[in-house]
């Protein structure tokens, strides 16, 4: 978990989820905005930039992504990032039964695969908690129905 400070430095300091005291009060917990990707999860970040601006490649390659997630029989769900990018988020359990740089060279196969940003592969790497602001436009990181792609591309 992640958290930055009121002012415009935008400091930021982690946290591990376990170290958190529940007696916090809830400003504390409401300024809580990025977390980093868990060991089994697979996030797809697409950028419109990635596709040249064009909803129908997009809409098209969104289509794909979704028959090999139901075809492997991962839950996921969509995000809208709150700024530029449509999050994709994947439980593999499978993964979980793989060494770290095994697991992290299956998470960049996948995420090649499907031409989504490559930094995901790291968990590491953080990304707008759910429900939370986005640090950069203060907008939320909120769930889309992906059926409603008219939605997604105007927000987007």
């Amino acid at each position: 978990m992640q958290t930055n400070k009121a002012d415009d430095l935008r400091y930021s300091r982690r946290f591990n989820l376990f170290d958190i005291d529940t007696t916090y009060n809830s400003n504390f917990l409401d300024k809580l905005n990025n977390r980093t990707t868990l060991k089994n999860e697979i996030v797809f970040d697409f950028d419109k930039e990635d596709f040249h601006n064009e909803p129908t490649l997009f809409k098209m390659h969104l289509y794909e992504l979704k028959k090999w997630l139901r075809k492997e029989r991962l839950p996921h769900t969509y995000w809208f990032s709150g700024s530029k990018s449509i999050h994709v988020h994947a439980i593999d359990n499978k993964l979980l039964t793989l060494h770290a740089l095994d697991r992290w060279r299956k998470k960049q196969e996948i995420l090649h695969r499907f031409r989504a940003d490559p930094q995901l592969k790291s968990e590491e790497t953080t990304i707008t908690l759910e429900y939370s602001r986005n640090s950069k436009t203060d907008d939320y990181k909120i769930p889309v129905d992906i059926n409603n792609i008219r939605w997604i591309l105007k927000k987007w």
